[in-house]
């Protein structure tokens, strides 16, 4: 007893002798006052005076032996007990690493595709995937992915911290990453030196900061008055703000709205008041462009003018700045909502300003560490829910309208580690359900930012330029697609997919005149509003949203094996290898159709002034077009051609410049479709057919009669 008494003294007195052991093996000026500093700093003062951060499995199983807590054991046995408890951990670590890479590997062989590995086992997978490498090549790539697993458990020991985020005083933000210059970070080195070597130049851009701030004063004077703000406001919210709420609508009528109304405004020049006077602006210009009660060529003027308005005052520094530079969050929503408003109002036009836009969003959003995480800058709450909401929708937008145009995403998910946002501006009790079988619009929030994920990564590893994917890559992310899908819930799918719109029911809502037109008109007193509530506007925009996204994505996923098998013989493009590709396509389209024209007839107004209805719509009906003229023998075609006539029914209707574009487009190929399916089937039935004279079996025909 007595030895094993005077054993912790020895050692203290030891300790207290010499340096701790963590110094000595770093060759480290010790206090020794234990723990040390230079533990405390270095993070391991638990391990001081005796322990070290030793590397390597010994290192690991020795560390774990110091953290484990000492046993309260009568007899003093905690030694035997703490190697017994270290030997069961690595053990079932052991088994648990060991089947993990069993299931990757499982997993890699099969080309699915598998998030949490590192980027370069992800470029294995992609080549594993399209088979176009050589086999010393996947030695190579191997050998690096050794390499890099070997170099991963070091990675945590090399990375210090996530970069650097500044808030001044005028709400402006600027985040610097790990790595970043040295000198980025010395605001004296682009001080006090710097400004006295440019006090000219500082006299003549004090002048141009006083021009804009009476030139931003002029453009208070021309916004419309406060009553009338407040209620193109509110149809921007009614209207519009379902699909993307990236401005909280609390804040928008509690901080935005009367900053600008106030008549107290100081410091006009401040690019904070300059972004909220874009943002108050650019959603003034949409509340008007979206009052559904008014015919949209009486809406569009002074949208317009309000918009330009927004433009001038977010770029109103640009004389001084040399170009838009954007460091504030209400700068992030205006960009957002311009680029929904330029595709509301400019049509093709305005597909390319949006895309440019969101591109320069999401640089934005770098620049201000919004792909960080808040929480690891310790934000308040609603500081913390409102960026993370920020990214997620300007994310979004991004990713659907680069795929929209065919073109690469401003950001790679290898980037961003910013979480989804947890509410809405419509809570409701079931966001907090455990059985998920109940409407909830946080959560559809959710899905919708969970779908960008897929998307995402279909467009890096199927549309990639450098190395396009091969069929069975593409059937893989089709499945993904319908994995992604039928996850979903019930009450979020769209029942128009599988109930579409009854074309009586669609003759009685739009019946034809004498003429042969139809003549319905949605602004006239007591016309024909939809069969939709008011109050399940917002739930059905939402779910036949979010179905039209996923079967676009569908579409465009086959669209270019489809093609390929249109350009094979009649005989070859039954049995082609494409089969699936083509089905897929003529299923696609037909859902993309009867979503909108569900839509249509619940919502009218509402669908015929949303670009992406009309879009996609008409991307789908081409398709149909096309099938339907080079093989209306195929089995699908009497369904592609049905499809196709409710989709000109829908263009005929709907209301736009982008509705009637499409139909003065898609008229002469619904003809042409037409005498394309019609000379078949005079040839299946004539005695060209019964001899074999002609090219398609009479197996074919039967099949043709069956569908039609």
């Amino acid at each position: 007893m007595s030895s094993s008494k005077s054993t912790p003294s020895s050692q203290l007195r030891k300790s207290q002798a010499t340096n701790c052991a963590e110094c000595r093996r770093l060759k480290l000026k010790c206090d020794r006052v234990f723990p040390c500093a230079a533990c405390i700093r270095r993070g391991c003062g638990n391990l001081c005076p005796n322990g070290t951060l030793e590397k390597g499995k010994r290192g690991f199983l020795k560390r774990l032996e110091q953290a484990l807590p000492p046993s309260s054991n009568k007899n003093g046995t905690n030694g035997q007990e703490s190697l017994t408890e270290v030997a069961v951990f690595v053990s079932r670590d052991a088994a648990m690493s060991k089947r993990i890479q069993e299931l990757e590997t499982a997993l890699i062989e099969a080309g699915v595709d598998v998030p949490s590995l590192p980027a370069r086992t992800r470029q294995n997978l992609s080549a594993n995937i399209n088979k176009r490498a050589k086999k010393s090549h996947f030695s190579e790539v191997d050998d690096n992915n050794n390499d890099s697993a070997s170099s991963e458990s070091e990675s945590n020991d090399v990375a210090v911290g996530f970069g650097t985020l500044t808030i001044d005083p005028k709400n402006r933000s600027r985040y610097i990453g790990l790595s970043s210059g040295s000198a980025y970070l010395d605001s004296d080195m682009w001080g006090s030196e710097g400004k006295e070597d440019q006090c000219p130049n500082n006299t003549y851009e004090d002048y141009l900061e006083r021009d804009l701030e009476s030139q931003i004063l002029a453009t208070l004077g021309a916004f419309p008055p406060y009553d009338e703000a407040v209620q193109l406001a509110n149809l921007y919210f009614k209207y519009i703000s379902f699909m993307y709420e990236v401005i909280p609508r609390e804040a928008f009528f509690s901080k935005h709205l009367p900053m600008i109304y106030n008549d107290s405004v100081k410091a006009l020049g401040t690019p904070l008041l300059q972004h909220t006077v874009a943002l108050v602006g650019v959603v003034l210009a949409l509340g008007q462009y979206f009052d559904l009660e008014k015919p949209r060529t009486s809406v569009r003027v002074r949208a317009a003018e309000l918009f330009r308005l927004a433009s001038f005052a977010l770029n109103s520094h640009n004389i001084i700045d040399g170009g838009l530079k954007i460091h504030t969050l209400q700068g992030l929503q205006t960009l957002h909502l311009m680029a929904l408003f330029n595709l509301s109002m400019r049509d093709e036009e305005g597909a390319e300003i949006a895309w440019q836009l969101l591109g320069l969003a999401v640089r934005s959003m770098q620049a201000q560490g919004f792909h960080i995480d808040p929480s690891r800058w310790s934000l308040p709450p609603e500081d913390l829910e409102e960026r993370r909401r920020v990214f997620w929708e300007i994310h979004m937008y991004d990713c659907l309208q680069s795929f929209a145009v065919g073109r690469p995403c401003a950001q790679s998910e290898l980037h961003f580690d910013c979480k989804m946002p947890t509410s809405c501006d419509d809570p409701l009790p079931s966001d907090s359900d455990i059985s998920n079988s109940v409407w909830s619009h946080t959560r559809w929030h959710t899905y919708k930012f969970r779908w960008a994920q897929v998307l995402g990564g279909i467009m890096n590893n199927v549309f990639s330029v450098k190395s396009p994917p091969t069929y069975s890559a593409i059937m893989q992310y089709d499945q993904q697609i319908n994995e992604f899908y039928f996850s979903l819930p019930q009450w979020i799918l769209s029942p128009y997919v599988r109930h579409p719109v009854d074309r009586v029911l669609w003759a009685q809502l739009y019946p034809e005149g004498a003429d042969g037109r139809c003549q319905y008109d949605p602004y006239k007193d007591g016309g024909f509003k939809g069969l939709g509530k008011p109050e399940h506007r917002a739930q059905c925009s939402r779910t036949n949203s979010l179905a039209t996204m996923i079967f676009t994505a569908t579409l465009h996923l086959h669209r270019g094996p489809f093609c390929r098998a249109l350009m094979m013989e009649p005989r070859k493009l039954l049995k082609s290898q494409y089969e699936q590709s083509i089905a897929r396509v003529i299923s696609a389209s037909t859902a993309i159709v009867n979503v909108a024209r569900g839509m249509f007839v619940s919502y009218p107004n509402l669908t015929s002034r949303l670009w992406y209805w009309v879009f996609h719509t008409f991307s789908a009906a081409v398709c149909q077009a096309v099938f339907v003229i080079v093989a209306p023998f195929h089995p699908l075609a009497s369904h592609a051609f049905r499809s196709l006539r409710d989709a000109i029914e829908f263009f005929q209707q709907a209301d736009g410049m982008g509705a009637r574009t499409a139909t003065v487009r898609l008229s002469p190929l619904v003809e042409k479709a037409a005498r394309s399916i019609d000379s078949f089937k005079n040839a299946a039935m004539s005695q060209e057919v019964k001899s074999g004279k002609a090219d398609f079996n009479v197996e074919q025909v039967q099949k043709t009669q069956r569908i039609s």
